[in-house]
């Protein structure tokens, strides 16, 4: 088994650096000032994620991997680097093509962490009612640890332009 885990894990390594050079993540410079104000939410709910999940962690022959677009990525490769953690960073199509190539539908191997946002949504819910300037975002995050063993949950959030503003922490959850 930990042969078959470390040839898997420094498979998706390898797969990595080649995702990496083809698709580098982006400086947190050149983002802009909505994927800013996405990233450091994705930040402090990614930080939440792995305080929770490293520590239960029975040994080394689990791998986790981070999925994302890129305000998640830029915030994962900050907290990769303040929390020495080797955490692998995606992008969801990467994982997706990974998976095909390397399949681990068991989690045998690794844990899936996900979180992204979801912009332009229509929500029809006069409670959360947005001025002409505000739109939805969607913020969706989760992790798989088993084939039937994971969770997630969906925040609503409004954006002026400016200053996101959490409407509804956990708008709609799931566990299986």
């Amino acid at each position: 088994m930990e042969q078959n885990f470390n040839k898997w894990r420094q498979g998706l390594f390898d797969f990595s650096i080649d995702c990496r050079a083809a698709r580098p993540i982006p400086h947190r410079k050149s983002l802009s000032i909505t994927e800013k104000k996405q990233s450091e939410i994705i930040a402090g709910s990614l930080v939440v994620q792995l305080e929770y999940l490293v520590p239960r962690l029975k040994n080394d022959m689990v791998h986790i991997v981070f999925t994302s677009t890129s305000p998640g990525l830029v915030a994962a490769q900050r907290i990769n680097r303040d929390m020495l953690l080797q955490v692998t960073s995606l992008y969801p199509a990467e994982y997706r093509q990974w998976l095909q190539l390397h399949p681990d539908a068991n989690y045998q191997y690794h844990f899936h962490l996900w979180s992204h946002f979801i912009t332009h949504i229509n929500i029809d819910n006069a409670m959360y009612s947005l001025n002409n300037n505000e739109q939805y975002w969607l913020h969706t995050e989760g992790m798989m640890c088993a084939a039937k063993f994971g969770r997630g949950a969906d925040h609503l959030w409004k954006w002026d332009g400016k200053t996101p503003a959490l409407l509804k922490k956990q708008y709609t959850q799931w566990a299986s």
